[in-house]
């Protein structure tokens, strides 16, 4: 491989990136992005990755909706075959018998009961297993009781905690830092091992190669029209400012469980901070609809594009040479800053 190979590369990759824009219809603007280190990994949020579990408060509500829809199909099928077998025996044009009276209310009601039992069903499965005890317990802890819940619950999924939230960016460039961040850290490690940088392999950068070759599943990148998606959840073509609109996140997911959207609802982010604006950062909230989001609005709304090995060596040699992109601009805290300037300085 040479550098002009992974030009090459990056090249096909922005072509790619723009005919996935074109075909989104999202070409000149609006495009949301969001980069993975692995194409595997499926865009849904880390409340929603392996198994889940019901809250256990709403354990013997749940069972008993469960119990009722059950039994609606079967007793729905007898009062039928009853009524077929009325109707045979009246004669045309006689008036409804009242056992036939009798028999028609009590379907009308296995109905009723059945939609009821649906609906509670959604509301106790809405809130797994964790989500309402973790937002609970970082209120208390971080103190953060009397500001809005869904400023708290961006925080919360900016520290690492698993919500129903997924980020996204308006920069193709910042979701580009992410998905190639585990390659500008094998290279890191493999300049420092041959005692050299990467500016300084110009015309060999094939002495990296070492350092991919054990790694597994090529970066992508997942391209989101935003405005479609929000069509399809919500019936209106806008971004959700949820710290406007009235659904708070406690009241409608927490207290009420009365989320009134299945699919993700795309929203800007209610959470304000250095981090948030130099990742020009944005949110999808996860309703009922736990799969994720190629499969809850097809591929003319949200697509991905891998990005080959050697164009992501490409990009993250140009992040340093030109982008002025690192861990510290992504993050804006004390701890990255520290740790750009160990290697910057100490070499570390």
């Amino acid at each position: 491989m040479t550098w002009a190979t992974a030009e090459s590369e990056w090249n096909a990759f922005l072509e790619s990136v723009r005919l996935a824009r074109r075909r989104l219809h999202c070409s000149n603007s609006g495009a949301w992005f969001r980069g993975l280190s692995d194409r595997r990994y499926s865009v849904i949020p880390s409340l929603f990755r392996g198994a889940l579990h019901a809250d256990s408060e709403f354990e013997r509500d749940r069972l008993h909706s469960e119990r009722d829809i059950a039994a609606f199909r079967p007793r729905y099928a007898q009062c039928k075959q009853k009524l077929l077998l009325l109707a045979a025996s009246r004669a045309y044009g006689d008036v409804l018998s009242d056992e036939e009276r009798v028999v028609r209310q009590e379907m009308r009601e296995l109905r009723t009961s059945k939609d009821n039992a649906l609906a509670d069903l959604r509301r106790h499965t809405l809130v797994p297993s964790g989500e309402r005890d973790a937002y609970v317990e970082w209120c208390f802890r971080s103190g953060k009781t009397n500001e809005p819940s869904w400023a708290i619950l961006a925080e919360m999924q900016h520290s690492g905690l698993p919500t129903r939230l997924l980020d996204w960016s308006e920069s193709l460039l910042v979701s580009l830092f992410f998905a190639t961040k585990k390659y500008s850290d094998a290279v890191q490690q493999t300049c420092r091992q041959l005692g050299t940088s990467l500016e300084s392999i110009n015309g060999d950068p094939s002495r990296l190669s070492d350092a991919f070759a054990s790694m597994e599943g090529a970066p992508a990148i997942w391209i989101l029209n935003p405005y479609i998606a929000s069509e399809r959840a919500t019936n209106r073509t806008r971004i959700w400012d949820l710290s406007r609109d009235h659904y708070d996140y406690y009241e409608a997911f927490v207290h009420r469980r009365e989320w009134p959207f299945e699919r993700a609802v795309p929203a800007f982010s209610p959470w304000s901070s250095s981090r948030l604006a130099a990742q020009q950062g944005l949110f999808t909230v996860w309703g009922h609809d736990r799969r994720p989001l190629n499969q809850q609005f097809g591929a003319n709304c949200v697509a991905q594009v891998t990005l080959p090995p050697a164009a992501a060596l490409y990009a993250v040699r140009h992040f340093r040479e030109l982008g002025g992109l690192d861990h510290f601009s992504m993050y804006r805290d004390l701890d990255s800053l520290a740790s750009g300037l160990k290697h910057k300085f100490f070499d570390r």
